[in-house]
């Protein structure tokens, strides 16, 4: 079977202060929200991930940058994704979200990695398809 590239993008953001977390609304594109992340962002996540092919399963590394003046504690990184198309639908991924406690220093970013993997099920065309990724977090003041 031949490896093909998905190419999972989109940064997610995020206001964080003390627990309490928002993410932005759903509607916003990925140009939008890569050109906000510093007006309106505590925190930016994005993702990528290429070779993902039906029934198997690969690490997703979520880069996590902390805009924040001071340290933060992430907990918590919830995913979801958008369909790719009418025929590469949502649920034809397996999305797990991250949960622990890394330290970010002000104004660094962290990785963290989460298993994804396209459901066996998904159709062989769904191996080149796009699908929008969007992340809200939570985290605390270290």
């Amino acid at each position: 079977m031949r490896r093909a590239i998905v190419t999972l993008v989109l940064a997610g953001l995020f206001a964080v202060l003390a627990g309490r977390w928002a993410v932005a609304p759903p509607s916003i594109s990925a140009r939008a929200a890569s050109a906000a992340k510093h007006r309106a962002a505590d925190l930016a996540i994005t993702g990528q991930i290429e070779g993902l092919r039906a029934g198997v399963q690969e690490p997703l590394t979520l880069r996590v940058a902390n805009l924040h003046a001071f340290q933060v504690e992430l907990h918590w990184v919830g995913i979801s994704s958008g369909d790719a198309s009418e025929e590469c639908l949502a649920g034809q991924l397996a999305l797990t979200n991250f949960h622990g406690h890394v330290k970010i220093p002000a104004s660094r970013a962290r990785s963290v990695r989460v298993p994804i993997e396209m459901l066996a099920g998904a159709p062989r065309s769904c191996e080149n398809a796009t699908f929008p990724l969007f992340f809200k977090a939570r985290a605390r003041k270290a």
